[in-house]
């Protein structure tokens, strides 16, 4: 099953992503779900999509999700990593445990 996260990106339960709808191959974000935490662990966005956002709409999705399902977030991948550097007041918002 497949649910609807922000316009254009779906949570694919059985891939573990969440993903562009038009193009779950080239853009998406791997996640592993165990005891209440939301592992972030890949995110991948061909280089078509360089600039346009998707990887930070994959990664706000995720947070939302985790917000949404009171889960804490566990940042494996470094583009995550990097967007809640850049996002201070976001990430405060967020429980987040070391990898």
């Amino acid at each position: 099953m497949a649910d609807r996260d922000a316009p254009g990106i779906i949570r694919n339960q059985q891939a573990s992503r969440f993903e562009l709808v038009d193009a779950p191959e080239r853009a998406h974000l791997n996640y592993h779900f165990a005891d209440r935490r939301l592992t972030l662990v890949h995110t991948e966005a061909a280089d078509e999509f360089e600039g346009q956002g998707i990887g930070s709409t994959l990664v706000r999705t995720a947070l939302t999700y985790a917000d949404e399902h009171d889960l804490a977030v566990v940042p494996v991948c470094p583009f995550v990593t990097g967007w809640l550097e850049r996002h201070p007041d976001r990430a405060a918002q967020l429980a987040i445990l070391e990898p």
